[in-house]
């Protein structure tokens, strides 16, 4: 096969995945410096890397061999008659006939990305199908019964620890694979299934859902027994991440809305927010934990009830959060749909809301915050500072400065009362001063710096007054 031919085959390749709209373009790009600026690592897998732009790496290397035991018992999972053509009976090497399939999505799977692959087309298919032999044998595709098959010895990903951080690492935006990939790679390993690309994409998806504990079906977490009358829907995601951003965020979407009777479109969205935590007890707001599962703020303004989404502190929360919010910021639908940048909105909301030490304690009080990893006060108000940094809270949808707006102009209690409380408030805001001034002294040569500087000012003033007021002898 010639160059032209290569480059028609892929072109039409290319062009077949955008029509039959299995395929996004630049749906798993790389996360601009100004989000990453102070949390580069959060972006960047522990265990195992699905995507091309992480492999390699000398701590992810001990998953490589995994892949490659999975790819064994994958094949070993296939049926002997779907190795061989109804024609002449020839038979057909799965491993060939997946990594053709690879070479003619080339052109597919790197405008997925956006940027440069530093892999060569054939090294891109070898790390393609070890990730898509990972995922088939860790996703639960042994409580999927696909055939009639013999028991085969468990998969070599079952045995894997730290569950934790290898979901989180498979919802990292920039270690992603494109589902219309794997649905392609499942077509050709067993092509019997469905005769639509469209179902086997649908089927991945489904499996990815399980593999998180998530369903279509509210009234089952578990993928049936049978795929025979099973016929998976496809959903508008590209990746995982975006798969899981999605189901989550169309499963609160009857939950209700951000703001309570107010919206107004004309309100500034640079409005600056001054409705800290204690700030807002106050003016007479209440602040409870929303009771509903509900992971989208609400605030009746009537009765000035704030009902905040709990917050979970685990060692992949930042993480999951930085990515969702990535992800949000990239595809620009919370400029369509309120419902769109939910993560945004409430990192935004929560860094409002904790301005000092005491905040974060009173929203402990309350079972908003439920730390599971015993960090301090001041850690966590730092840990959403940074998440913070690189948003821009003028872009967001104008609820989000429904809100503030809405909060900031808030009062239901006599200024009498609220005297003690801001009292209090100021206080802690000046020990949170001092924090941050013991902080600063102990980096580094900080503190002899600033030493050096107060000794050389007193000096200073001192030569000043012995000037203009010399003693008379």
């Amino acid at each position: 096969m010639n160059d032209f031919q290569k480059c028609w085959i892929a072109t039409g390749a290319l062009l077949d995945a955008v029509d039959g709209e299995i395929y996004q373009p630049y749906s798993i790009p790389i996360v601009g410096e100004e989000l990453r600026i102070c949390n580069e690592k959060a972006y960047e897998p522990k265990v195992v890397s699905i995507g091309p732009r992480f492999k390699g790496r000398r701590e992810l290397l001990p998953m490589e061999e995994i892949k490659l035991r999975c790819m064994l018992h994958l094949l070993n999972r296939i049926p002997y008659h779907d190795l061989m053509e109804i024609t002449d009976q020839k038979y057909i090497d799965p491993i060939e006939n997946g990594m053709r399939l690879m070479l003619d999505l080339d052109a597919v799977v790197r405008a997925s990305y956006g940027e440069e692959i530093k892999f060569n087309s054939y090294d891109l298919t070898l790390a393609f199908s070890w990730s898509f032999s990972f995922l088939d044998q860790w996703n639960g595709n042994s409580r999927l019964q696909l055939f009639d098959e013999n028991p085969l010895p468990p998969s070599p990903a079952a045995q894997l620890g730290n569950m934790e951080l290898i979901l989180s690492d498979l919802t990292l935006f920039e270690n992603q694979i494109p589902f219309s990939v794997l649905g392609n790679l499942f077509h050709q390993l067993f092509p019997r299934l469905y005769t639509d690309i469209r179902n086997y994409i649908g089927l991945t998806q489904h499996l990815a859902l399980s593999l998180f504990g998530y369903s279509r079906d509210s009234s089952s977490t578990s993928i049936p027994n049978s795929i025979s009358d099973f016929i998976p829907d496809l959903i508008n995601a590209s990746h995982i991440l975006q798969l899981v951003h999605s189901f989550i965020l169309n499963h609160q979407s009857h939950q209700g809305s951000y703001v309570v009777d107010i919206h107004d479109d004309n309100l500034n969205k640079q409005i600056e927010p001054k409705c800290c935590a204690t700030r807002l007890l106050a003016a007479g707001v209440t602040i409870v934990k929303s009771e509903d599962n509900s992971i989208i703020p609400k605030f009746n303004s009537s009765k000035g009830v704030l009902e905040v989404p709990p917050l979970h502190i685990t060692q992949t929360m930042l993480a999951k959060w930085l990515n969702f919010i990535a992800l949000e910021l990239h595809t620009k639908r919370w400029k369509k749909s309120v419902d769109r940048d939910v993560f945004t909105l409430r990192a935004l909301l929560f860094n409002v809301l904790m301005c000092c030490a005491s905040d974060v304690q009173l929203l402990k009080n309350k079972g908003i915050i439920e730390d599971k990893l015993g960090i301090s006060n001041h850690h966590l108000m730092d840990l959403f500072r940074s998440i913070k940094t690189g948003v821009d809270g003028g872009l967001v949808h104008s609820t989000y400065s429904n809100i503030i707006h809405a909060l900031n102009t808030y009062s239901a209690t006599n200024p009498v009362l609220q005297f003690p409380i801001i009292l209090w408030h100021y206080l802690s805001q000046f020990s949170e001063w001092l924090y941050g001034l013991n902080k600063f002294l102990r980096r580094g040569y900080n503190f002899a710096a600033a030493l050096l500087t107060l000794l050389t000012v007193i000096q200073t003033c001192y030569t000043i007054l012995s000037y203009h007021y010399p003693k008379n002898n």
